[in-house]
């Protein structure tokens, strides 16, 4: 089964009540945002559980039809930071990417690269979240 990430900038007014499956929410309510990411969604569902466990960056995670959804609030934009790949050492991101549980089956250089670009995308996507919205990354 193949897994996409799509990404959405979704008022954070109509997260708050933490519902089971925000599938609805960003039908109704969401703007999917302009980012072109290439590899699967395995590959970011990979990368931020890394984040949420190593890096303590506390990522939320919601149900959505068919997959789980990501939401990152606004205040994250002020943490993009601890996003530039330039602050992760190469073995961290193999690391990230490198997860039997996801079965990637990437080598070292596809994993780094993997890790590189969706990094860069979960950037781009925090920039063009609007205030009091929230980045939503659905993988499904």
């Amino acid at each position: 089964m193949s897994f996409a990430a799509s990404f959405y900038s979704v008022p954070e007014i109509h997260l708050a009540a933490r519902p089971d499956d925000v599938t609805e929410i960003v039908r109704d309510h969401g703007r999917e945002l302009p980012i072109e990411y290439y590899w699967g969604g395995l590959c970011v569902q990979a990368l931020l559980e890394y984040l949420d466990e190593a890096r303590n960056l506390q990522i939320e995670m919601l149900g959505c039809m068919d997959g789980l959804a990501y939401v990152l609030p606004y205040a994250w934009r002020s943490r993009t930071a601890a996003l530039d790949p330039a602050t992760f050492a190469t073995d961290d991101l193999v690391a990230a990417m490198g997860s039997d549980d996801f079965g990637l089956g990437l080598d070292d250089e596809e994993a780094r690269e993997a890790a590189v670009d969706t990094l860069d995308a979960m950037v781009s996507a925090l920039n063009h979240v609007e205030p009091d919205h929230a980045l939503v990354i659905v993988v499904a």
